[in-house]
Parts: C-alpha cells; structure tokens; sequence
C-alpha cells in the first residue's frame, strides 16, 4: 500500500499533505487478454470472471450470459469467443504464480526506476517483458 500512496501523492502533489486512513490489496480479477471469461464448469455450474477495469458494460454482458448458460437458450451472446473458451495454462502451476509474482516485482521495479528518471535495471526490464513475449497483454 506505501507504494500505491506514494504513486497518488506523485501523480497527484495537492494530496501529499491528505492522510490515507484506509486500505486495502489484494489479487485482482483480471484475465491475460483483459477480457472477461464465462462458461460452464459442469452442469449447472457456472463462471463469469476477469472483467476489472473494463466498466460496468462487460457485468451486464456476464448477467446475459450466465442466464443463457443456465436456461440452455442458444443465443448471440453465449456463441462468443470468451464463452467457454480455454485458458492459457503455460506455464503450469506452480510455476506460473511463482512466475507471476517474480515478473510482478520486475514491473514494479521497473516503473518505479522510470518515475524516478533511472534507468530501470535491464534484468528487471527483460522479466518485465516476458509476458508480452508469452502473448499475454500485461506488462510493458
């Protein structure tokens, strides 16, 4: 959370003095395409997830699908390329999260020697580009 205020209070310099009495982090629901995903686990389960960021637009669409899913009606909406579609699972686990949290210190390195005007540590700079070079849209 220090590195989230801190990033406020750069963007935003009129707020240094303002105290931040409450937060809180955590995962985010967010998929490597920055796409939702909804589909069907089983029968009669279903799954509508990674829309954060994208507005209010892609929980409506969830809302359309998952009725469609669970009433069995063929429509426009659950004949789309995110319903039901299979995830990338490279790598597998346990190196994938592993992975995750090593490129996420990297992208924050990285950006965090860029606001500063440094160069960004070019080991650092290289892990923070790897999930582009793996096809995921995340990282610079």
């Amino acid at each position: 959370m220090v590195e989230a205020a801190e990033g406020l209070r750069h963007t935003f310099p009129s707020f240094a003095e303002v105290p931040i009495v409450d937060a809180w982090g955590g995962p985010i629901d967010v998929s490597p395409t920055h796409l939702p995903a909804f589909g069907n686990l089983q029968p009669h389960v279903h799954y509508a997830l990674g829309y954060t960021g994208n507005g209010v637009a892609p929980s409506h669409l969830a809302g359309r699908v998952l009725a469609d899913l669970v009433t069995g009606a063929d429509s426009d909406e659950v004949r789309l390329p995110i319903v039901n579609a299979r995830p990338k699972e490279f790598p597998p686990q346990p190196w994938r999260a592993l992975g995750a949290a090593v490129i996420r210190k990297a992208i924050i390195a990285k950006d965090t020697a860029e606001e500063q005007g440094r160069e960004p540590n070019p080991l650092a700079a290289a892990i923070a580009r790897l999930p582009r070079r793996l096809g995921y849209l995340l990282g610079p």
